[in-house]
């Protein structure tokens, strides 16, 4: 059985719009799927195109050659008589990708519907996007495009006002259990993807968390701290700072959470002794401190060196303790 509707998790009253739409005949010819990376967009789209592929029914039967052949796509990747999907190359898509889209639909269609994914519309540069924008308005019958992006607002206004925009929201935690065994802090920190859960539970990555906590400690207690050699090994390599910066917003931004009683809302739950300490400060102080660290991104951003600026982080942030 290789019905795609079956692997969704979550999205229900998405997916049973689009299903009501295929089924009355009212399906856009152009979607604009729009949603954090990692939540399942791409599942919905390739069910989607093996609804309107299947040879049996409007649903996707699982079984016929049609819905073989996309799931087989869908898993493995490449494209079908009546299915296409583009995603990017070193982050755009380029001419030569919107080229194989109207190669695809210029000849005759030999399946009762064609379909043409794009993962990662946000990234069609313009010749691409112009290239695209008639057959887009203006498909050839039975012909229906899925667009993906994270927001409306990355993808170029002309392609944009041709699609018709789905919205889809982060996973729950208690839906992200279903299919993910983790520790229930990257479950909350994840924001419902599945790619950010992957991230924050690499090696590397728990690494650079424990990191952020020991120099969240250090901030608190040691005021000569960022002069030895430990914090600058830590900061040094850009990539990681880059990585740490966001691991001590999250912390900082939990402490401000235990401070006003919300903990429904913290992330990081296994650094309770942390966020104690932290929450003992003053909340504009650390609000302030959440509001530096993410200044560090802009600095980075800047080309300006990684050391440098968590030495200025530390100075302009760091608590006076008696």
């Amino acid at each position: 059985m290789a019905r795609l509707l079956a692997k969704i998790l979550g999205h229900q009253q998405e997916t049973e719009r689009l299903l009501t739409a295929i089924e009355n005949d009212h399906l856009p010819h152009a979607m604009l799927f729009v949603g954090s990376s990692g939540i399942g967009k791409r599942t919905v789209a390739f069910a989607i195109a093996q609804a309107l592929l299947c040879e049996q029914n409007k649903k996707g039967c699982g079984v016929c050659g049609a819905c073989l052949r996309a799931e087989t796509a869908f898993e493995k990747g490449g494209n079908t008589e009546g299915l296409l999907s583009i995603a990017p190359e070193k982050n755009q898509i380029k001419i030569d990708q919107a080229k194989e889209i109207l190669e695809f639909l210029h000849f005759k269609s030999i399946s009762k519907n064609r379909v043409i994914i794009v993962d990662g519309a946000d990234t069609l540069n313009p010749q691409a996007s112009n290239s695209l924008l008639k057959v887009i308005e203006e498909p050839p019958a039975n012909t229906y495009f899925i667009l993906m992006a994270p927001s409306p607002s990355h993808v170029l206004s002309t392609i944009r006002s041709r699609s018709q925009i789905v919205r889809f929201s982060p996973l729950s935690v208690a839906e992200m259990k279903k299919k993910a065994i983790a520790p229930d802090w990257a479950l909350r920190a994840c924001g419902g993807s599945f790619e950010r859960l992957s991230m924050l539970t690499d090696r590397t990555e728990l690494e650079i968390r424990e990191s952020a906590v020991a120099f969240l400690e250090a901030w608190m207690k040691k005021p000569a701290y960022y002069l030895q050699s430990e914090f600058r090994d830590v900061v040094k390599d850009r990539e990681a700072s880059r990585k740490l910066y966001k691991h001590l917003n999250a912390l900082l931004r939990d402490a401000v959470y235990l401070k006003m009683n919300a903990k429904e809302q913290i992330c990081n739950i296994d650094k309770e002794a942390l966020l104690s300490q932290l929450s003992a400060f003053d909340t504009e102080l650390l609000m302030t401190t959440a509001q530096k660290a993410l200044e560090i991104e802009q600095a980075l951003d800047s080309n300006r060196d990684s050391s440098l600026v968590y030495e200025q982080f530390w100075l302009e942030t760091r608590p006076v303790v008696s």
